[in-house]
């Protein structure tokens, strides 16, 4: 793959559910339009009690556009210990 130098100013971006993100530029040298898109993943997170995640995890894995579901434990800046 080779890499491409630009400059210009960003225009637009927006999310594409085949290729990412889409981002549009305006040239800095000669006005054109130019579009570059970026894989984007997105990670979702949800806390709350234990039967209730378990409800969620259950109606999620019957879903073809979630590609990975799993626990983890994050810390909130606002809590002292870390949520489930």
């Amino acid at each position: 793959m080779n890499a491409v130098n630009f400059r210009g100013w960003l225009l637009d971006l927006y999310l594409n559910q085949q290729d990412g993100l889409t981002l549009w530029f305006i040239s800095e040298t000669d006005d054109r339009r130019v579009c570059f898109t970026q894989v984007f993943p997105v990670a979702f997170y949800a806390a709350g009690p234990r039967e209730d995640l378990r409800r969620l995890w259950k109606r999620l894995r019957k879903e073809s556009c979630v590609s990975a579901l799993e626990r983890q434990l994050k810390q909130d800046v606002f809590a002292a210990d870390p949520v489930d």
